[in-house]
């Protein structure tokens, strides 16, 4: 039942990022945000250390503010936000028995609105690190990358990481230090 849910899961971002992709739609920051986190009751743990949430291990290795427009190198594409694109590179490692899928890491700004990872941006950098939908394979250390899209207000990001247990178990807070 479990993996029929991550199935349907992966299906329903795929779709949606095809036909963002397809559509030439531009990414618009103030639509992503749907739902609140009372931020008052978390204490968030600096980007510098290792978090473990249930069996996954994670360790921010860089985070940037990249400003309103991301361009694909070798096409010239370009994708625009009326907001700006924040990028962050991670290790993850999953140390159950079992394989696991990222789907759901989002970032959290300082009046609680969260922010899932924009998906239409996978087309402007290699998909080998692609951090929706990746695969962590037991005791594998893998490298990821992600961008965000988030209004121009958006202050003091925090990056949501869970257990990646459906629906998750747990949930820490990394303080990006954006």
């Amino acid at each position: 039942m479990r993996r029929i849910i991550i199935v349907l899961m992966m299906l329903a971002v795929c779709t949606g990022f095809f036909t963002e992709a397809s559509a030439g739609k531009k990414s618009s920051s103030d639509e992503f945000t749907r739902e609140h986190i009372n931020r008052s009751e978390i204490s968030p743990v600096p980007k510098s250390e290792k978090v473990v949430t249930g069996n996954v291990e994670w360790k921010i290795l860089k985070v940037e503010e990249v400003g309103p427009v991301l361009e694909q190198e070798y096409t010239g594409a370009i994708l625009e936000t009326k907001g700006k694109f924040v990028n962050i590179r991670l290790e993850a490692v999953n140390h159950s028995g079992d394989l696991k899928y990222i789907y759901d890491l989002r970032l959290v700004d300082d009046r609680g609105r969260t922010y899932p990872i924009c998906a239409a941006a996978y087309a402007y950098f290699g998909m080998e690190e692609a951090c929706s939908l990746a695969e962590l394979l037991p005791d594998v250390r893998r490298t990821l990358t992600m961008f965000h899209d988030v209004p121009l207000n958006a202050n003091d990001l925090w990056l949501e990481v869970t257990d990646l247990e459906v629906p998750p178990q747990e949930k820490k807070y990394i303080d990006l230090g954006i």
